[in-house]
């Protein structure tokens, strides 16, 4: 389960970022010695979606990985009372 997670994770992040590195070739251009902007705006929106998506994944596993019982799982889950 821990490596499926882990698979996952990077699948997504290796998505995300190749979009953002197509965004980035996309807005901008180096010339004169600095990079300038073409017109086309930049997506940050990519980065936050991957947070999103990635992180829960990343706890998700951690947990997996350490291989606490659901009374201890349940316990460190924040809950309003």
């Amino acid at each position: 389960m821990a490596v499926t997670l882990s698979t996952l994770v990077v699948g997504i992040a290796l998505y995300h970022y190749v979009r953002i590195f197509g965004s980035w070739s996309d807005a901008f251009s180096y010339a004169g010695g600095k990079y300038v902007q073409d017109g086309a705006p930049f997506n940050e929106g990519y980065r936050y979606v991957d947070w999103f998506l990635t992180i829960p994944l990343l706890l998700a596993e951690f947990v997996v990985v350490l291989k606490l019982t659901k009374g201890t799982t349940r316990s460190l889950i924040p809950t309003t009372t």
